[in-house]
């Protein structure tokens, strides 16, 4: 799962999304939220090392299936649940810049 279907999961809509980079770069996504409309930022890496969202959620190998559906289904709780959180950051950043504006 990536950062788009994460937001997705979360219930956001993502009117569009782009990543600028090759093993390591940003992404931005216009999305609604909570019946808002703003845009998400974050940034990518191509290992756990250099990307946290892979750090959280990359489990490696996965040896049986029985495994792979119990990891599965916690990291899908802890990507709905991060995605929330960043929605809500970029949200409240959005609003703080927007509030600037003219002053």
């Amino acid at each position: 799962m990536g950062y788009r279907t994460a937001m997705e999961a979360a219930g956001a809509t993502v009117l569009a999304y782009e990543s600028f980079g090759s093993y390591q770069g940003d992404w931005f996504a216009l999305v609604v939220y909570g019946g808002k409309t703003f845009w998400v930022h974050g940034s990518y890496g191509s290992c756990s090392g250099c990307d946290a969202f892979c750090a959280e959620f990359d489990f490696g190998v996965m040896t049986t299936a029985a495994k792979h559906i119990a990891m599965t289904s916690m990291a899908i709780v802890k990507i709905v649940q991060t995605v929330h959180r960043t929605i809500s950051v970029g949200l409240r950043t959005l609003v703080g810049h927007t509030s600037q504006v003219g002053r």
